[in-house]
């Protein structure tokens, strides 16, 4: 554990990359349990509060509690008559000693015997307060301005996760209502044209890749703005040491070393969210816009694998791309997005299932207007049923776990029906799929 009062440069340095490593790159539950272990690790104040403001009940829920430095069950307390109404309030507040005595009907600083505090209010995305970080000991606080500068870049940190998990939470929702629409929708309109049902899916599937993508843009968003606080800090500092004449030639040459570094940092993270940004948008126009234009395929097939990251990094099936770098066609782009990911998607729930870990080949080439597709995988393989079953409306091995059997359904229909194509497969039992797909142009 640091000293709170001969921590250096370099150890500050030290502690913003791991919370850039060892924090951003979590989410939820386990973001906010790190968050509170490098707060401890960090000050060592016994009781360490992360919880959002319940506004109704005029009361903190915690997300992480640690009471004398273990983590213990959330709980839920009043504002009233506690130093944390004043930082929803005021933004931040501090009391280095005797704050017992000035919050005398806080029964939880009675019965702890808390003497010192200090808070920093969480935000959303409109600078309203939606919760705070408290940090609270049973001893007189050493408060530093670079402790309060440390605490506001962990409450950064905090409210940009609370925001990510408000806006993810709000688009399950989203997704949830569509999805049990869906399901309605197929019992009552199978005598139906199919064609708004499978509108219908290609929405859902998008809907999930926006879930998706705002969830892996999280880290390297988080990565930044970790970063640009420290800088703003240290800016902060040194222009404090400027105008008292205390600048020395070595802090300065640190100061720029250590910018420097959290500079790199936050440009690899923008190239990474710019990447994530721009794979997100060619997909989702591409599902809407039916005209044809030129495609690299290998590319395409590598912004969908971009696009579909925030399930795959969840399993141990690898993908290799051996479609020709220059294979170059001309076609409607978003056909190839629903077949690859439907194909995909039947792999990891049904050829995967149960499977540690799985490989799938992709491969193509193009002759005569004509484009070739053989897609493998080293999965459970099917049964004779299946195989017969598996391209028609509605089949599905897990309808009691949310199947539409929809996926390959629409794989054919792309295929066959609208392209006027073949989709030949080949499966045993144990020995995985192969798809070979003629694809007229």
């Amino acid at each position: 554990m640091l000293n709170k009062n001969n921590y250096t440069e370099k150890d500050l340095v030290q502690i913003i990359k791991n919370i850039s490593v060892g924090v951003s790159s979590s989410s939820g539950d386990v973001f906010f349990e790190k968050l509170i272990l490098h707060i401890y690790k960090l000050y060592g104040m016994s009781h360490i509060i992360i919880g959002t403001l319940n506004k109704k009940n005029n009361s903190i829920v915690s997300l992480k509690f640690m009471l004398n430095g273990e983590l213990i069950d959330n709980i839920e307390y009043s504002l009233e008559y506690t130093p944390c109404a004043d930082v929803i309030k005021y933004k931040s507040s501090a009391y280095k000693k005797d704050v017992q005595k000035l919050f005398s009907q806080d029964e939880f600083f009675k019965i702890n015997n808390i003497q010192s505090y200090i808070g920093i209010r969480l935000i959303d995305s409109l600078s309203k307060g939606v919760g705070i970080i408290a940090c609270l000991d049973t001893k007189e606080l050493i408060y530093t301005d670079s402790m309060h500068s440390i605490l506001e870049i962990f409450a950064s940190r905090a409210s940009a996760e609370l925001d990510r998990i408000n806006i993810e939470n709000h688009l399950e929702e989203r997704i949830k209502d569509r999805t049990s629409k869906l399901t309605k929708a197929l019992d009552k309109l199978k005598q139906k044209s199919h064609d708004e049902l499978i509108k219908a899916e290609k929405m859902a599937k998008l809907g999930s890749m926006v879930t998706g993508f705002t969830h892996d843009l999280n880290t390297p968003i988080g990565i930044g703005v970790t970063a640009s606080s420290f800088i703003q800090a240290k800016c902060k500092s040194i222009k404090n040491d400027l105008d008292s004449g205390k600048l020395s030639k070595s802090a300065l040459n640190s100061f720029i070393d250590d910018s420097y570094s959290m500079a790199e940092s936050m440009f690899k993270s923008l190239e990474k969210a710019k990447e994530l940004v721009r794979s997100f948008k060619i997909i989702s126009i591409d599902q809407h816009v039916a005209e044809k234009k030129k495609i690299f395929l290998k590319s395409y097939l590598n912004d969908i694998l971009i696009s579909l990251n925030y399930i795959l990094k969840h399993t141990n099936i690898s993908i290799q791309n051996d479609i020709p770098i220059s294979l170059e066609i001309i076609a409607s782009a978003g056909i190839f997005f629903q077949i690859f990911s439907n194909l995909i998607m039947n792999s990891i729930k049904h050829g995967f299932d149960g499977i540690h870990e799985g490989k799938i080949n992709i491969s193509a080439s193009y002759e005569n207007k004509i484009l070739y597709i053989i897609y493998k995988d080293n999965g459970k393989g099917m049964n004779e049923e299946t195989k017969n079953k598996i391209f028609e409306q509605f089949y599905t091995t897990k309808k009691n776990d949310g199947g539409t059997g929809l996926g390959m359904f629409i794989v054919y229909e792309l295929v066959v029906q609208k392209s006027h194509g073949t989709i030949d497969l080949i499966s045993q039992p144990d020995m995985g799929v192969e798809f070979k797909i003629k694809l007229p142009l």
